[in-house]
């Protein structure tokens, strides 16, 4: 009886370690990657918006001067329906 609560109080102790090793790692792990993997689509959105900035400029060039004839963008005129 001496040596099963002997090897009783032993795999307790080393599955208690071991779940508390599991949890430990998976957090920080889990942290980790989430941070790791933000900073990589920040990264290819970043190249992206390079790559395509010059495409886009004339557009935008284009969309903001006609806002700018518009007038300013909290005015009633610029929030009105179209009239028919």
């Amino acid at each position: 009886m001496l040596r099963s609560r002997f090897f009783l109080k032993l795999f307790l102790g080393f599955a208690a370690a071991i779940v508390l090793a599991t949890v430990l790692v998976q957090t920080f792990v889990t942290r980790f990657i989430e941070s790791h993997a933000l900073a990589d689509i920040e990264s290819g959105l970043r190249a992206e918006a390079l790559l395509i900035a010059d495409l886009a400029a004339p557009w935008l060039a284009d969309s903001a001067g006609a806002e700018a004839a518009a007038g300013p963008r909290g005015s009633a005129r610029a929030w009105a329906p179209a009239s028919r």
